[in-house]
């Protein structure tokens, strides 16, 4: 035997009927017929890196070759390299080793890079080859990323090692239909991959790979229905995901774990892959059929990308689990067998960025995509409720209360469960380092939960109280622009109003329920119109220009909810018509925005810009029954007969 080491450079870049498999795996190689252990190589390679030949003029190994890319290890590593013949396992027809079973021992120490294995080998024509790494602790099957084949040998990178077998199939058994353990709406998150302040562009592969991990438990519960508001004080709400914040935050964390362009992997093996994707299509189904386990796959194009989960073969269509559509059982990546290509697969790389076409797709293991520990560790901090590092904002919620003579006291903590006398507090969240959005949600007796009011930080919010429990949901959203919101953060307090004070008598508040007339603020609003600014212009195709406000104020000594139906067209845009909703205080004047651009020629983007209604109720509990009977839309508001005011456009 002969073996010889050399220096290798490299470089690293970042960025039928239905057959259902459910096999459970061998636990440690027991069930192996083995032969005697034969050692081939016994040495070392430092930090170099390097190339082990193994030549045998007579022997199973004969043109195996082991690279070390330079600075895989930091010093000087031991290596073992043994075999053993395979004369019987436990996996049924569809496994027929073509190599020993080879173990490559570097005594605990894990590479900082891929290293790259070749094994000699011979496919027969009609055959399909995979080169599996198998736990010799649990017996489990793992698919390796293939970088190159030739007639006779098989090539693959890897980063954790124990013992490596190739095995075949006929290509034949890969035409069958099947499916694995995992069942769409139930295997996979609730929510979909909306981004976060710490994963702006999504966490796809997060959510996919925390799924694939919980799969592999077989725990036996549903993920789609767990850890639902796990850990809160309010419990299960079902049709709301925003409160599932340890789940939300570990796919998140797993995203970033997430070894998206590790060294080598992408150079060799996507460029592999897109050379021949009926590899990908063959590796998939293989492990699907042998293993009965879903399948993690990567898809790009050239400026971004996306992770699905396959979970079932009818066909030569792959059904995807697709983190941005958590309920559908549609989504498939469907394979030409003529032409041996994969059609392009169109989403977008986040629940709420743009289109994209994805035509490339290419099979990731599972566990080279992530450290399968450390995501283990992710899940364990899930069930402790707790994550020992966690880059999300730490909220910090304020609380504006009154004393029992009406005085304004000073901000304090927002605990989880909050007791005042008042029936109004106000509410606010400091600035965090990044612009963001506060929303405000009410939990319904029916279990429901509805949008309540919305404020950017940081201002406050007036909330109403009843008396006893008001549960209220705080949701951080960061802004990115142009109307872009990225979940950073939820909270459920409990806001207990213990007793109704007693009120002075200039300014009644009440709990009791109020007449639409009594709610009816509109006749206590003043006008003010602003002079127009107008402007006309001789070089440009819109030679008329008028802004203005109208100055809205109020008579009464507390806060009211001021509604105004604002009107937006221009010849490019369709209309833009919409309620809003704002608070106005005694003393505060509120300017509603008027603008026209007047028309000169065809060329001219016209556009105006006015209110048409505007109306106020009273910020009172006693007038919450509008709000909820139009289930806190404001956009509804519109419903009630108040004394709407029509006010004149003030540019003429």
């Amino acid at each position: 035997m002969l073996f010889s080491i050399m220096i290798l450079l490299i470089t690293i870049s970042c960025n039928l009927p239905i057959s259902k498999q459910e096999r459970s795996q061998t636990k440690g190689t027991d069930k192996f017929v083995l032969g005697d252990q034969i050692e081939v190589f016994n040495g070392t390679i430092d930090a170099k890196g390097g190339t082990i030949d193994i030549n045998q003029t007579d022997g199973d190994m004969n043109g195996f070759q082991l690279d070390v890319p330079e600075k895989a290890f930091l010093n000087s590593t031991p290596i073992r390299i043994s075999y053993q013949s395979v004369n019987g396992h436990p996996w049924g027809e569809n496994f027929i080793p073509i190599s020993p079973l080879i173990e490559v021992d570097l005594i605990d120490i894990q590479p900082l890079d891929y290293l790259t294995l070749t094994i000699p080998v011979d496919v027969p024509e009609g055959f399909f080859a995979i080169p599996f790494h198998v736990d010799l602790e649990t017996g489990e099957l793992e698919a390796v990323i293939v970088t190159g084949e030739d007639d006779h040998s098989i090539s693959f990178i890897t980063n954790h090692f124990s013992a490596f077998i190739v095995s075949m199939v006929s290509e034949i058994a890969l035409t069958q239909d099947f499916e694995t353990s995992f069942m769409q709406g139930r295997d996979n998150f609730r929510f979909s991959n909306a981004g976060s302040s710490v994963t702006k562009t999504g966490e796809c592969a997060g959510q996919s790979l925390a799924a694939l991990y919980f799969n592999d438990q077989k725990t036996g519960e549903p993920l789609y229905e767990s850890f639902d508001g796990y850990n809160g004080i309010l419990g299960a709400t079902p049709d709301f995901w925003q409160d599932d914040v340890l789940v939300y935050k570990l796919t998140a964390l797993a995203q970033l774990e997430y070894k998206h362009g590790g060294p080598q992997t992408i150079n060799y093996w996507i460029q592999l892959q897109n050379n021949q994707p009926f590899r990908t299509y063959f590796t998939i189904s293989y492990l699907m059929l042998l293993t009965g386990k879903p399948q993690l796959v990567a898809i790009t194009n050239e400026s971004s990308g996306h992770a699905l989960i396959v979970y079932k073969k009818v066909g030569s269509d792959l059904y995807v689990s697709d983190p941005n559509l958590p309920l559908s059982t549609n989504q498939i990546l469907h394979f030409d067998l003529q032409n041996h290509t994969f059609d392009p697969y169109i989403t977008s790389s986040r629940v709420g960025g743009g289109v994209n076409t994805y035509q490339n797709i290419f099979f990731l293991p599972k566990k080279d995509a992530i450290s399968w520990p450390i995501l283990g560790n992710l899940w364990n901090e899930v069930l402790n409720g707790q994550f020992s590092t966690d880059p999300f904002p730490v909220l910090n919620f304020k609380v504006i209360d009154k004393n029992d003579y009406g005085e304004e006291q000073p901000a304090v903590d927002l605990n989880q469960t909050y007791q005042t006398r008042n029936v109004l507090v106000d509410i606010f969240h400091p600035n965090l380092s990044f612009p963001a959005r506060l929303s405000v949600f009410t939990h319904e007796s029916d279990g429901s939960v509805r949008l309540f009011k919305q404020a950017a930080l940081p201002d406050s919010v007036r909330l109403p109280l009843y008396e006893g429990d008001n549960f209220y949901g705080f949701l951080i959203e960061e802004d990115l622009g142009g109307g872009d919101y990225v979940w950073a953060g939820f909270e459920w307090v409990n806001i207990i109003r213990t007793e109704y004070p007693e009120q002075p008598e200039d300014n009644p508040v009440t709990s009791e329920k109020l007449t639409l007339q009594e709610c009816d603020m509109t006749p206590y609003l003043s006008y003010l119109y602003e002079e127009p600014t107008i402007m006309r212009l001789t070089n440009s195709d819109c030679s008329y220009i008028c802004s203005s406000n109208l100055l809205v104020s109020q008579e009464l000594t507390q806060d009211i909810s001021l509604f105004y139906y604002y009107s937006e067209t221009d010849r490019v845009n369709p209309p833009n018509d919409r309620w809003v909703n704002r608070t106005i205080s005694p003393g505060e004047e509120t300017p509603l925005f008027y603008y026209n651009v007047g028309i000169n020629n065809a060329n001219c983007a016209w556009s105006t810009k006015n209110v048409l209604q505007i109306g106020a109720i009273r910020d009172d509990p006693g007038c919450l029954w509008m709000m909820k009977e139009i289930g806190y839309d404001p956009q509804r508001i519109g419903e009630y007969a108040l004394q709407w005011f029509a006010p004149d456009n003030p540019c003429p």
